[in-house]
């Protein structure tokens, strides 16, 4: 709209050029302007610390220490409450002093809430004034926008670090390696035309720069994530990307590429269209760096002797944590003054321990002894007082693999009548495949965890779920527990309360060679039988081959176990030996060759002959990456394994004697985790709008937690990929409540089936106040809104250089801008909220010398007269949606100074 013309008089009338003719224009609407109002929702995502923990006592003492072991990770301010209540007696709180560790540079504070005063516990400034390395946060455009139709839409990709986030909290594209994330946000983008976003989706791309790797990832519409040939992962095609170490393949330094797409395609019957377009490909850094870790253990400042008088059940304890740092409280402690603990009344020292058996019932030669969890100090049997212990058992006088048990926090709320019992179970019937079976019995008493200490026979260790103590037998099945022990080595695992029984792996067969005529004859057997332990380890028990001059002599192993069903890879393979040779004179050729597929393709692994006296221990080499070899589940697992060959072979120069102690395969392989997550805690409605409910919680700590399935009112909504821990469900119904259902998954996709539920309600809706308007657009001009007493605009002129023309087209009056095939002089908008019926007139009669028709296509030969009567050009308009007129002028006679002004006025009305 040209704004010097708005106020012109409607009957100006002014001197043309030869055979030109101009008729003037006004808009009016019945039914005034509407204001609409944008609501835009804020929400904060707070991280709220959660525990659990143990009370730990000291006995016998009026001024008692007591130890919270607690899991507490903080990020942002976070109160937490220390609840005394379960604490017998009256109390006095007299110091309290946290363990833990800062990771990050910045600032945290620890204070304790007492009688309206605060206390510092904690006070750590920003580990560093030094100023970072910053990495560039302009995105880099790497490839141009395409297109693949012939329309002029194009998208300009908007990628930047998202800001004001926990997650790089100074948007630099650097995180920490550890509970900390790389955000990136392609949110502003921007768009040449109205784009309809359920027809977007972002591709993003993460690359290694130092392995070269690539992993894909699509967010959005699934047709249009199709085009790259991945599942879209998120609904919403802007939804923030989290990196963080070691996810999508990362390493420390890597490069992220975002592409923004569009695609609107249908196969429809009578509907067939594809219409697509693309942005550029736009590129920024995500790198990761070791947090700076500050230790701290018993810290206290003003809390190291607090004030008498403090005998409130509980206290707040506030944390205060700068961006981009995280604080871990591992334990706190407190001594309280108060009762005197109950004792638990004995007869005397040893006879108050139950004795430690097994499973026939004998008793075990076993030293006991109690501690105190806090300071270690040995404690009597005689007078032990109600609270928690760690326990010794020292089992090394007994012949049998468990060599002690060192048990953490048993709870001793009684006098004990039995204990943990300990059986060393004979290696007969369905257990011969195993050359040692034990199992632990802890069930009797009631503690946290233990670490056993074993001296190995075999090379892995497998254990039962369902071990049936008393009749010494696996109701279940065995499973991989442990790999990579050594033959006559102490190792240990940690025992919780519902471990089972547990079994050793070795050498499944073996044969040799006995001065054979030639090479590979494998027709002697060997001195010990197999499965076995003799070449388990270096104990003196060795396979002993002749050596004759010019023949063949050596040894060959094969090891599988094909009770193993859950190896999903491999992760390592090393073969382990021992080998020498006793000789007048020195031997001739030597091989010791390797095979992944049960001898069928066998690789060198060395050709140097070994020493001609014994080796003082076992040569352990890493083959995992073998030339020729590829060691899978199959070669070593499975129901029908192929088999893993090692053979060591000596061509005979003298006669002698060669000899073997150990040779085995010593394999780590992966297993299948069958062990879901646990659940989200915290889930709460955090706010709600008319079509939307924001809903948050706190994420499982689980290392391999991968996302949070999302359901509402039982319908699939999405999955929400770790470290989110949000959702917003939109598209709902206002004044209505909502069922949020969450379950959630690791990265082997086990998936929890404890549901986490909460309710959430959408707020009601305005009263619908119906509105009509519309605005009316020329060429090259704005649009006009309308309003009851009409809106001027620029003067449509027609122009004819003949003295009788048809069918001319208008222009826009000083402006050269005028009607074509694609352009109509006037474009109707419907911007109010109902339907209308745009009407058009003049406000006089036009001279017979000139004819003005309309249509709403660009058709002059069905075009309509334009008169003083009300003419319909189109009903039904819908909100939103646009008409468009084309007019077309006849000069019948027209003289070169004839000129003519009229006043044309449209019209909208509800339909």
């Amino acid at each position: 709209m040209r704004r010097d013309e708005i106020e012109q008089d409607m009957e100006r009338t002014g001197q043309h050029a030869k055979g030109r003719g101009m008729i003037r224009y006004r808009n009016v609407a019945l039914v005034l302007t509407i204001a609409m109002l944008l609501l835009v929702g804020m929400y904060l995502a707070g991280v709220q610390g959660g525990l659990t923990g143990y009370l730990t006592g000291m006995p016998g003492a009026q001024e008692t220490e007591y130890t919270d072991t607690v899991s507490l990770t903080i990020t942002s301010h976070t109160d937490y409450t220390l609840e005394l209540e379960e604490h017998m007696g009256s109390v006095e709180l007299l110091s309290v002093k946290l363990d833990g560790e800062v990771l990050g540079e910045g600032g945290v504070r620890a204070y304790l809430v007492a009688a309206d005063t605060e206390y510092d516990i904690l006070l750590q400034e920003s580990g560093s004034d030094e100023e970072d390395e910053q990495t560039s946060s302009e995105a880099v455009i790497i490839a141009e926008a395409v297109a693949d139709n012939t329309t002029d839409k194009t998208i300009e990709i908007g990628l930047a670090y998202q800001k004001d986030t926990r997650w790089d909290a100074d948007n630099d594209g650097t995180a920490y390696t550890k509970a900390d994330a790389v955000d990136l946000s392609v949110a502003d983008t921007s768009f040449s035309w109205n784009v309809d976003e359920s027809k977007l989706c972002t591709r993003w791309s993460i690359t290694s720069k130092e392995t070269g790797e690539s992993t894909a990832s699509c967010n959005g519409a699934a047709d249009c994530c199709s085009l790259s040939g991945i599942a879209p992962t998120e609904e919403s095609w802007d939804e923030p990307l989290y990196i963080y170490y070691e996810q999508y393949g990362t390493t420390l330094d890597n490069s992220v590429t975002a592409q923004v797409m569009f695609l609107d395609q249908s196969l429809d019957e009578g509907d067939v269209h594809f219409e697509s377009t693309q942005s550029g490909i736009a590129a920024l850094d995500a790198r990761f760096e070791e947090a700076p870790e500050r230790e701290f253990s018993e810290e206290c400042i003003e809390t190291c002797s607090l004030p008498e008088s403090l005998d409130d059940a509980s206290y707040t304890i506030v944390f205060e944590v700068e961006e981009g740092t995280l604080l871990k409280i591992s334990r706190i402690t407190y001594v309280l003054k108060g009762a005197e603990p109950e004792q638990i009344e004995t007869t005397g020292a040893i006879e108050a321990i139950p004795d430690i058996k097994d499973a026939k019932g004998r008793v075990l030669a076993a030293n006991i002894e109690f501690k105190d969890p806090n300071t270690g100090k040995a404690l009597g049997h005689d007078k032990l007082t109600k609270g928690r212990y760690n326990v010794d058992v020292d089992l090394s006088d007994e012949d049998i693999p468990v060599k002690s048990i060192e048990i953490n926090d048993l709870d001793l709320e009684d006098a004990l009548t039995d204990f943990i019992n300990v059986d060393d179970v004979a290696e007969t019937g369905e257990l011969s495949q195993f050359v040692e079976v034990y199992a632990i019995d802890p069930t009797a008493v009631n503690f946290t965890d233990a670490t056993v200490t074993v001296t190995a026979t075999g090379t892995a260790l497998y254990k039962c779920k369902d071990w049936n103590f008393a009749a010494q037998r696996c109701d279940g099945s065995w499973e991989l527990f442990k790999t990579g022990l050594v033959p006559g080595e102490d190792y240990t695992f940690t025992l919780t309360p519902d471990d089972p029984g547990f079994a050793e792996m070795a050498i499944q067969n073996c044969v040799g060679d006995a001065a054979a005529a030639s090479r590979d004859t494998w027709g002697t057997a060997c001195t010990y039988s197999y499965p076995g332990t003799a070449l388990s380890y270096a104990d003196g028990t060795t396979e002993n081959f002749a050596i004759g001059k010019n023949d063949y002599t050596g040894i060959k192993i094969t090891s599988s176990n094909s009770s193993v069903t859950d190896c999903t890879g491999i992760t390592s393979v090393h073969i382990c030996y021992k080998w020498w040779y006793t000789s007048s004179k020195s031997i001739g050729a030597c091989s010791f060759d390797i095979d992944a597929d049960g001898g069928a393709s066998p690789s060198a692994h060395s050709t140097t002959c070994p020493s001609g006296s014994e080796p003082s221990g076992i040569t352990c080499d890493d083959i995992t990456s073998m030339v020729g070899e590829t060691w899978t589940c199959g070669t070593f697992f499975t129901a029908s394994p192929t088999g893993a060959i090692a053979k060591e072979d000596f061509k005979g120069g003298d006669p002698g004697t060669f000899y073997t102690d150990a040779l085995y395969f010593n394999v780590t392989y992966d297993v299948a985790d069958s062990t879901p997550p646990a659940t989200v805690t915290g889930l709460a409605n955090q706010s709600a709008g008319q079509t939307w409910i924001y809903w948050t919680w706190t994420n499982p700590g689980d290392g391999d937690f991968n996302h949070t399935e999302v359901w509402i009112n039982d319908t699939w909504y999405a999955n929400v990929s770790a470290p989110t821990s949000a959702y917003n469900a939109t598209g709902l119904t206002d004044n209505t409540t909502y069922e949020i259902q969450t379950r959630t998954a690791d990265h082997d996709n086990n998936v929890n089936t404890t549901w986490v539920n909460d309710l959430g309600m959408t707020q009601e809706a305005p009263a619908f106040v119906p509105t009509v308007g519309f605005s009316v657009t020329l060429p090259g001009e704005g649009p006009v809104n309308a309003s009851a007493g009409g809106n001027a605009t620029a003067a449509m002129d027609f122009n004819a250089s003949l003295n009788t023309y048809y069918g001319l087209e208008p222009c826009v009056q000083g402006s050269g801008e005028c009607q074509n095939s694609t352009v109509p002089f006037f474009v109707y908008a419907n911007t109010g909220n109902l339907n209308l019926t745009i009407n058009v007139r003049l406000d006089s009669a036009l001279p017979a010398a000139f004819n003005l028709r309309v249509n709403t296509l660009y058709d002059n030969g069905s075009a309509t007269d334009v008169t003083t009567s009300p003419l319909t050009l189109g009903s039904d308009i819908a909100p939103g949606n646009n008409l468009d007129a084309f007019f077309f002028g006849d000069f019948m006679n027209a003289y070169p100074n004839d000129s003519t002004t009229r006043d044309l006025y449209s019209n909208g009305t509800q339909t």
